[in-house]
């Protein structure tokens, strides 16, 4: 499904949704490393820092990840 929505005119891998997460803040802080290594082969931005300040590594290590 990414391959497919890579391919659209305004996709954006670093699009931020709610309190300025992204999908790696989301990957991270679930602990989910599949999908972590999947936003990394689409150059997701892993140093965004959302609307706390906290960028991904911050929500990984805060949920024990």
């Amino acid at each position: 499904m990414l391959e497919h929505c890579s391919t659209l005119p305004h996709f954006n891998i670093n699009a931020t949704y709610y309190n300025g997460r992204t999908l790696v803040h989301a990957a991270c802080g679930s602990g989910i490393i599949t999908l972590m290594k999947v936003l990394e082969q689409y150059n997701a931005n892993v140093n965004i820092l959302d609307n706390n300040g906290e960028n991904a590594l911050h929500k990984a290590c805060c949920n024990g990840y």
